[in-house]
């Protein structure tokens, strides 16, 4: 559903849509890959260099590294001056609209 029309279920219900910033629909590559599978893989890569330097205890680096991510896209969420985009709109260069 992303990829066809830039919405979810949950974004159907709550009357927005993912598009890119030019106003397109971003498809697959924009929506899935980049927006979602690529930002996690980035997550997982960024916390496991972490443990390993610092030599931390990786149950607890993951749960304050997913903690700290989670505040930040919440905090960007009420940034107006930047559309709320979160870190995976500026990643993906995408937008979250109301429908």
């Amino acid at each position: 559903m992303m990829s066809k029309t830039g919405q979810s279920f949950g974004k159907r219900i709550m009357k927005i849509k993912v598009i890119n910033l030019d106003g397109r629909n971003p498809g697959f590559v924009g929506t899935v890959l980049i927006r979602e599978i690529l930002f996690q893989t980035i997550i997982i890569i960024f916390s496991y260099l972490l443990i390993e330097i610092f030599n931390l205890n990786p149950e607890s680096t993951e749960k304050i590294f997913n903690y700290l991510i989670t505040f930040i896209c919440f905090f960007m969420l009420f940034r107006t001056e930047a559309n709320r985009r979160t870190l995976q709109d500026y990643l993906a260069k995408t937008i979250v609209i109301k429908v």
